[in-house]
C-alpha cells in the first residue's frame, strides 16, 4: 500500500482524471474501515453526466465553475463551453438583458428564479423550450458566492400547453358568441343548460354591484357547497378572500377597462373549506346596446393540482441534484478521512506528551471530527432506494445509541426527562439511521438549549389527518427559544446560531429526509419560554 502514498507536491501535479482514478483505487483496495461489508462503487462524475437535464454553477463574478455535458447532446453545433469563462459569452444578444437581470436578482437579493421559459433554437432554426430554475449558493456567512442553474428541456410540454391554451380560447370566444347572441334571461339559463352545466369550469354571473345571479355546479363543488346550498344573491366583493385574492381588483380593473381581464394561477383561500386553490379567472363586462352596463360573466380554471406538482416536481429536482453532489462528495471523503485519523493516530502514539506537536495532533484531531459529521450528514441527503428502507418503529428510537446514552447523560446531570410513549405501534418505511440521527439531532438541540439545566418531554403517538395515519414524535424542551426573526432561517443550510462549532446542517438535512419520507416538521418557540418541534411521518399500512 505504501507505494501508493503520493507526497503533497505529487497529489497537486496530478490531472482531475488522475485524482478520480487514485481516489477509486484507494477506495477499492484500501480497507481502512473495519466491519465494512459491502461496498458500493459507483461513478458519481458519469451520474452527473447522465442526467437528462443541463446543470451548471456560476461563481458571483458570472464565471462557469462547473457544468455538465448535456449541452454537447442538445446543442451539438454549439462551441465548447469552457471552464472559467463568463456565461455571457454563449447567451445571444437579445437574451443578454434578461441574463443578467436574473444573475444580479440572485446575488442581491439571494432568491430563486423557478420555471424561467427559455426559447432557444436547435441546428435546423427549430425552437427549442426550456424551464429554467436558479438558486443562490451561500457560504456559511448566509452571503450568496454563486448560482446553481438547471436548464429542463419542456419542448413538448409547451408546444401541448399552447394547443390546449389555444382549444381554450377557442372555447371561451364560443361561449362569449352565445352570450352575446342572448338577450334573454332565457336564452342564458338554455345556453347553460346545453354548455355551463357540464363545462369542466367554473362559471358564474355578477350584476354590476357583485351580487352573483348563477352559479354552476362545477364552481358551487369548487367552492364546498353541496347540490342543495347556493352563492346565488350573494355579494361576493363583501367576502374577505375575494378580496385578499385580488380578485376585486380584477373585478374594477375590468370595469374600469370596458373589457375581459384575466389572471393566473392566483392563490386563493376557499372560506367555506379554508382550502387554498391556485384559480385562473376571466372577467367579462357584457353590456347593453345602450352602453349601460348588464352583467359580468366569470369564468374559473382550477389549476390546484398542476401547479403543486409543478412545485414538487422543482423541489424533488433540487433536491435530487444537492443530494447526489452532496452524497456524491461525502462518499468520496470517507475513506481518505478515515486514513488521515489513523495516521493521526499513529503520529500521537509515538509523540510525547510535553511535546507541542502533541498539542497540534489534538486540535486536528477536533477539526477532523468536525468534517467527519458534516460528511456523515451529507450523506443522509441520499433518498434510500425503496429495498433499502425498513419498517421501523419510532418507539424504539429512544433505545437506539445515541439517544439513549444522550437522555441518561441528561437525568444523571440533573435535567427533568418526561417520556408519554404511545402503547400503539409506530411504525414507519424509513432507514433507521436517519431516523436516528433526526431524533438524535433534535434531542441535543434541546439540551444545548438549556445550558443551565430544565425540562426535556418526549411524546410518541399516533394521529389521524383526513383518514391518514401518522406517527408523531413532540420534543419539547424549556430553554432559552428562538427569536422570531430566525424561525424564518433555521431550515436554511448553514444558518446557525451555535458559533463556529456548528455547521448550520442539522435541520436542513432534518426536513430534508423528512419531505423524502413523505413527512413534515414544524416548531414552535417562544423567546425565554422554550420550543417545541413536532415531526410527523405517514403510518405504514399492511396492504403496501
Amino acid at each position: 500500500m505504501k507505494e501508493n502514498i503520493l507526497s503533497k507536491d505529487e497529489l497537486s501535479k496530478l490531472s482531475k482524471d488522475d485524482l478520480i482514478k487514485k481516489i477509486e483505487f484507494f477506495q477499492n483496495n484500501d480497507r481502512i474501515v473495519e466491519n465494512l461489508d459491502d461496498k458500493i462503487n459507483i461513478n458519481y462524475k458519469e451520474l452527473l453526466e447522465a442526467t437528462s437535464d443541463i446543470m451548471f454553477v456560476l461563481n458571483k463574478e458570472s464565471k462557469i465553475v462547473f457544468h455538465n455535458t448535456r449541452w454537447k447532446t442538445i446543442f451539438p453545433f454549439m462551441k465548447n463551453i469552457n471552464i472559467g469563462d463568463s456565461y455571457i459569452k454563449y447567451i445571444s444578444e437579445e437574451r443578454a438583458e434578461r441574463a443578467n437581470e436574473i444573475f444580479e436578482t440572485i446575488l442581491n437579493e439571494g432568491t430563486d428564479i423557478v420555471d424561467e421559459l427559455i426559447m432557444l433554437h436547435d441546428v435546423d432554426d427549430n425552437p427549442l423550450y426550456f424551464s429554467a430554475s436558479f438558486s443562490p449558493i451561500r457560504s456559511n456567512k448566509d452571503e450568496v458566492v454563486g448560482i446553481f442553474g438547471i436548464m429542463k428541456n419542456v419542448t413538448s410540454r409547451h408546444i401541448m400547453e399552447k394547443k390546449l391554451k389555444e382549444n381554450a380560447e377557442t372555447l371561451e370566444e364560443k361561449v362569449k358568441l352565445q352570450i352575446k347572441q342572448s338577450e334573454e334571461l332565457s336564452s342564458v339559463k338554455s345556453l347553460n343548460e346545453e354548455i355551463i352545466i357540464d363545462a369542466p369550469m367554473g362559471f358564474f354571473m355578477l350584476d354590476p354591484s357583485g351580487i352573483m345571479l348563477s352559479e354552476n355546479p362545477t364552481l358551487k363543488k369548487m367552492m364546498g357547497y353541496s347540490n342543495d346550498e347556493t352563492m346565488v344573491g350573494l355579494n361576493l366583493l363583501k367576502h374577505n378572500s375575494i378580496v385578499e385574492s385580488g380578485f376585486k381588483k380584477l373585478y374594477e380593473e375590468c370595469l374600469r377597462l370596458k373589457k375581459a381581464k384575466r389572471s393566473h394561477d392566483t392563490p386563493f383561500v376557499v372560506s367555506k373549506t379554508g382550502k387554498t386553490l391556485y384559480l385562473s379567472v376571466t372577467m367579462k363586462p357584457m353590456y347593453e346596446k345602450s352602453g349601460i352596463l348588464k352583467k359580468i360573466i366569470v369564468m374559473i380554471c382550477n389549476n390546484t393540482d398542476q401547479v403543486i406538482k409543478r412545485e414538487n416536481d422543482y423541489k424533488a429536482e433540487k433536491f435530487s441534484a444537492i443530494g447526489l453532489l452532496a452524497t456524491g462528495v461525502a462518499s468520496g471523503l470517507r475513506n481518505p478521512i478515515n486514513k488521515i485519523a489513523m495516521d493521526l493516530n499513529f503520529v500521537e502514539n509515538n509523540t510525547d506528551e510535553d511535546n507541542q506537536t502533541f498539542n497540534y495532533i489534538s486540535s486536528i484531531k477536533e477539526e477532523l471530527d468536525i468534517i467527519k459529521s458534516i460528511s456523515g450528514q451529507l450523506l443522509c441527503l441520499s433518498d434510500p432506494e425503496v429495498k433499502s428502507k425498513t419498517i421501523c418503529d419510532l418507539r424504539n428510537l429512544i433505545n437506539l445509541h445515541p439517544v439513549d446514552f444522550i437522555l441518561k447523560s441528561m437525568k444523571s446531570d440533573g435535567y427533568e426527562v418526561e417520556l408519554n410513549v404511545s402503547n400503539d405501534a409506530l411504525n414507519v418505511l424509513a432507514t433507521e439511521n436517519q431516523l436516528k440521527q433526526i431524533f438524535a439531532s433534535l434531542i441535543t438541540n434541546a439540551f444545548e438549549a438549556m445550558p443551565n439545566l430544565g425540562k426535556l418531554k418526549i411524546e410518541m403517538k399516533k394521529i389521524v389527518v383526513k383518514d391518514e395515519e401518522y406517527g408523531v414524535f413532540i420534543i419539547e424542551d424549556s430553554g432559552f427559544g428562538i427569536p422570531k426573526e430566525n424561525l424564518k432561517k433555521i431550515f436554511q443550510p448553514f444558518f446557525s446560531t451555535k458559533g463556529t462549532k456548528a455547521n448550520g446542517l442539522g435541520l436542513m438535512i432534518t426536513s430534508t429526509v423528512l419531505e423524502n419520507l413523505d413527512g413534515s416538521i414544524g416548531i414552535k418557540s417562544e423567546l425565554g419560554e422554550g420550543t417545541s418541534v413536532k415531526v410527523a411521518i405517514p403510518l405504514f399500512k399492511s396492504e403496501e
